[in-house]
Parts: C-alpha cells; structure tokens; sequence
C-alpha cells in the first residue's frame, strides 16, 4: 500500500483517506487496537463461499463485511445475518483489502487498478488505472 500512495502523492493525487480501523489496528500499524477483543471464542458464526481465492484482508464498518475475491468479486456481507448486501463484479481479481469510508468502498485491482465503489448502489464512482504519471 505504501507503494500505491507514494504513487498517487507523486501523481498529484491524494492519497484515500482510511477508516479508523485498518490493518493491524491504526495507520501506524501498530498492532494496537482501540478496544478489547473477545472474550472467549463461541465457534464461527457463518461462513461464506466466494467465487475465489481471498488474499487480502476485510474490512468491517457499521455491520457490514467488505472483502474481495480474485473472482473479481468485491462482496459485502451483513455482519450477523451472513447475507450478501452487495456482490459487484470487475473484470480483474481484487488483490487488496478494501478500504471503507462512509461513501464508497475502495480496492485494487491484481492489475492495479485503483477503484472507487458506490457501496449504497453498487456502481463505480471513478476507476484509476495505475500508469506512467
């Protein structure tokens, strides 16, 4: 990812704002997170078959499971019913973990193209293929 950013800041582009909670805690990648995890484990709760592979990691906000598959398909789960919200498929495996803001969700391609998704309408907002600047 820090690739990616040093990519975009040296574009011109800003880099994507990130959810408080991301990989690894914070955006320091501390390994801290802000509040205790469980307190004892009571098995799995559901599970989900995706159209392939998932390699990176899921995002969580406000009750929804945010993940990508190298199907191509960037799924969006209900935290506690196990029911698929939003499944937008791209042409291209999703090789990254999505980042969420409370607009869009956010994925690269295996490519590496950066796109931006409408989670409310499961529609691209922009997509950028990564380049020469």
């Amino acid at each position: 990812m820090k690739i990616l950013i040093a990519t975009l800041v040296a574009c011109g582009l800003a880099p994507v704002a990130y959810a408080p909670a991301t990989f690894h805690g914070d955006n320091a990648r501390s390994g801290v997170y802000p509040t205790a995890g469980p307190a004892k484990f009571d098995g799995i709760k559901w599970t989900f078959k995706a159209s392939g592979p998932i390699v990176g990691s899921a995002a969580i906000t406000a009750g929804t499971v945010y993940f990508g598959d190298y199907g191509g398909h960037l799924h969006a789960i209900d935290q506690q019913a196990d029911k698929e919200k939003l499944n937008f498929k791209f042409s291209m495996p999703i090789a990254s973990s999505p980042a969420v803001t409370d607009k869009a969700v956010y994925f690269v391609s295996s490519a590496g193209a950066l796109v931006a998704l409408d989670f409310t309408t499961g529609k691209p907002l922009w997509v950028f293929v990564a380049g020469g600047c």
